[in-house]
């Protein structure tokens, strides 16, 4: 995944929006991928700031939850042959849930 990050110093170095969905096409990012940053005024540089935290933490979540995901099928396909690769397919799976803050899932994987 791709996020996009548009620094402005001045109100004179502001994007048009047929430049800013040309780029977004270009690099096939989502518009909520795409983050504006005006270091003008403090007070839009830290809500700036809060939107790109939003932005990285759900893209996180997406990939933890998609690893998560692809561990589990290999546990239920009972590819796993020997104990030790299950204990270790368990915990990982655990761990990610952990990453997501998903305490109810890491549990029942711990306890696996």
């Amino acid at each position: 995944k791709l996020v996009i990050a548009v620094v402005q110093s001045s109100s004179e170095d502001i994007m048009n929006d047929d430049r800013m969905i040309a780029l977004r096409k270009r690099v096939e990012v989502d518009a909520k991928h795409m983050v504006n940053f005006s270091v003008r005024d403090s007070s839009e540089l830290k809500q700036s700031l809060n939107r790109l935290g939003v932005v990285f933490s759900e893209l996180v979540n997406i990939y933890y939850r998609e690893e998560g995901r692809r561990v589990k099928t290999r546990i239920e396909k009972r590819n796993v042959s020997y104990a030790e690769l299950a204990v270790r397919y368990c915990f990982k799976v655990a761990v990610y849930a952990e990453f997501r803050r998903d305490w109810v899932e890491a549990l029942k994987f711990y306890e696996d």
